[in-house]
């Protein structure tokens, strides 16, 4: 290595160590701008406090509202549990009364035929409120005929016989006819099934 190398390596040291000697005689704090004052600190945190507190308030608020809100949810549905069937069964009582007074009628005597008119007048009358009911509240009958295919989630199979008129797994004859409460099923019919030819 040259001299004048030399002393250039040693002029690049001394400018590194001036360097570092103004950064370390540099003060912290910048002597102009104040560190905050106590003071200062104490109104920050109690404003921070009260900023708290606040959010604490509306929190427990909520926090009741929704609890009020669940509550009153839960009565409506039970209210809505007891009383669903109020209009249902309202309609029912006309069918109730017309049954009453049929069964009102002396029949220990000799019967007439004009009774026998009323009595089935009266019963086909019932009926048909009936009908009106269901018609009013959607509950709708199911009533499969002889060959209608099985249909598992509107019939009941009870028992299977040998036919040569039906084919294998239709219905051969409904025992007891179905309803269903708008479109979902109350009971299935129940049916007897077509093992097919004997």
């Amino acid at each position: 290595m040259s001299t004048q190398d030399k002393q250039s390596e040693t002029t690049e040291e001394e400018a590194v160590d001036l360097e570092v000697c103004d950064v370390l005689d540099e003060p912290l704090i910048d002597e102009e701008t104040e560190a905050p004052g106590v003071e200062s600190l104490q109104q920050d945190l109690e404003a921070l406090r009260e900023a708290n507190n606040e959010l604490e308030n509306q929190y427990m608020r909520a926090r009741a509202d929704a609890e009020n809100t669940r509550r009153i949810s839960a009565k409506e549905v039970e209210k809505a549990r007891k009383f669903a069937l109020e209009s249902f069964a309202g309609e029912l009582l006309t069918v109730k009364d017309s049954l009453d007074q049929a069964s009102r009628v002396d029949l220990s005597g000799s019967v007439s035929e004009q009774l026998v008119e009323q009595m089935s007048e009266g019963l086909n009358l019932t009926l048909r409120q009936l009908e009106t009911v269901f018609d009013k509240f959607n509950i709708e009958l199911v009533n499969p005929e002889a060959g209608d295919a099985l249909d598992p989630d509107l019939h009941q199979a009870m028992t299977r016989q040998p036919s040569d008129e039906v084919d294998s797994n239709n219905i051969l004859q409904t025992i007891q006819v179905g309803y269903t409460l708008n479109g979902r099923l109350l009971r299935p019919a129940m049916v007897i099934v077509s093992s097919g030819s004997a």
